[in-house]
């Protein structure tokens, strides 16, 4: 199997300042991970934070189940 044959099931994305900065996420991220929830692979957030002191708009795409999983 080549490095192109390669197909994640699963991926863990980091909040602060990985995928938002300042508390907001980027636009072209956003994007990226909605695209990626309508693929077989896991989408799975990773961090201390509690879901009450996650940003808005992260909180708005766990609510539209964009993330399959938050830990």
């Amino acid at each position: 199997m080549s490095n192109t044959d390669f197909i994640p099931k699963i991926n863990f994305f980091y909040i602060d300042d990985t995928l938002s900065r300042n508390g907001v996420l980027d636009p072209i991220n956003q994007a990226l991970l909605e695209a990626l929830a309508q693929t077989d692979v896991k989408v799975v957030i990773a961090t201390g934070r509690p879901k009450p002191f996650m940003p808005d708009d992260v909180l708005a795409l766990v609510d539209a189940g964009i993330f399959d999983a938050i830990i």
